[in-house]
């Protein structure tokens, strides 16, 4: 909306940044030089717009990218978000005796708590209430709303979305999170039934993946249609000897006796650390963080052969298992406490602004 602009153009003439500006407009209208961006970000619009301003973003990027430029598309998948049509449903049918946002957000939090509770338990319905209501509910008002009550919500397979930028001239390139394209990052089994159901097309590799995972949103980067097809994407760990770990918060040491150690994750479960040198530099870089810690001090540091191969192997791991990340910049942060802490620009700004939450330099909200 125009205030949301105005609220950004003020935010961004409070941190003195003049490499940004702010429009309101419609894509279909933007008139930018043709091949003038090297990356566009289409963050939750593809699903909730009409047809014809779809292919208006699809006709933008193929017009506006360069020709070694990325954009990326967020969408809402289907099969898997067919379950979330129950919410959605409920929602419209409830809210639209209520005026203003916040009553409908208000009332339809108190709709899905009534029924999370006294639909029954016996029945799949009932169960969709219980067990998906909560993943849902955890966001904040402005994502219920734009989520469940936007005119336009449409969800399509991963195989109709890679038609629709076909047709404007565009390809699939990978998903934003690369290591969810990788099956075997699902669990053996479910990579192995991924794989023998799609064959070795990467293409039918992403769909399968929806089928058997259940996926209901993606972020999708596209390139031109011209570039050439890039083999099923995977990280290439040589290149990690440059890069710098990123560990994150949730990441905890579970020590196990005898030098021994697993890592505790909340979206990977327990993982074990094998071996006394993977172990210490696991442990390295718990200390660390915040801060990042780079690969050469971590592997290059371990000591004698043996040792640098078997925290390289650990590290490699990580990594290709999505929980850590590896970054080009290193990231270093004073220590806790600090006798004269000091806050990055944008930080302190959400701070005076009363706001609730922040982003860190890893864009990390």
């Amino acid at each position: 909306t125009l205030w949301e602009i105005e609220q950004g153009r003020s935010r961004i003439a409070a941190l003195g940044l003049d490499n940004i500006r702010l429009d309101t407009l419609s894509i279909a209208d933007i008139t930018e030089p043709d091949a003038s961006f090297d990356y566009i970000i289409c963050h939750g619009v593809f699903s909730w717009v009409p047809t014809g301003i779809r292919e208006a973003i699809l006709q933008q990027c193929r017009r506006l990218l360069t020709p070694q430029g990325l954009a990326v598309i967020s969408f809402n998948v289907l099969p898997g978000w067919r379950m979330l049509q129950v919410f959605r449903d409920s929602a419209i049918l409830h809210c639209r005796q209520f005026a203003t946002p916040g009553e409908k957000a208000r009332n339809m939090r108190a709709l899905f708590d009534a029924l999370s509770k006294y639909t029954s338990e016996q029945t799949s319905y009932g169960k969709i209430w219980r067990k998906e209501l909560g993943l849902l509910t955890a966001n904040p008002d402005f994502y219920l709303l734009h989520e469940l009550l936007e005119d336009s919500n449409t969800p399509m397979t991963f195989s109709a979305f890679n038609g629709e930028i076909t047709d404007h001239g565009l390809q699939y390139l990978a998903d934003a999170n690369l290591l969810a394209g990788i099956p075997e990052n699902a669990g053996d089994d479910r990579g192995s039934l991924i794989r023998a159901l799609a064959g070795d097309d990467r293409l039918s590799i992403e769909q399968y993946t929806d089928i058997v995972l259940g996926r209901t949103f993606r972020s999708a980067i596209v390139v031109r249609a011209e570039i050439p097809q890039r083999p099923e994407p995977a990280p290439h760990l040589p290149r990690l000897s440059g890069m710098h770990l990123v560990v994150p918060m949730n990441l905890e040491v579970k020590e196990l006796g005898d030098g021994r150690c697993s890592l505790v994750d909340g979206k990977a479960g327990e993982i074990d650390i094998n071996g006394p040198h993977a172990a210490a530099v696991v442990r390295k870089m718990i200390a660390r963080r915040p801060s990042t810690c780079s690969y050469a001090e971590l592997v290059e540091a371990s000591g004698e052969a043996e040792a640098r191969r078997q925290a390289a192997d650990c590290l490699h791991r990580l990594v290709a298992m999505g929980v850590i990340d590896a970054s080009l910049d290193g990231l270093h942060c004073g220590g806790w406490p600090s006798t004269h802490p000091r806050a990055w620009p944008v930080a302190l700004a959400d701070a005076r602004a009363g706001d609730g939450y922040t982003v860190s330099q890893r864009h990390e909200s």
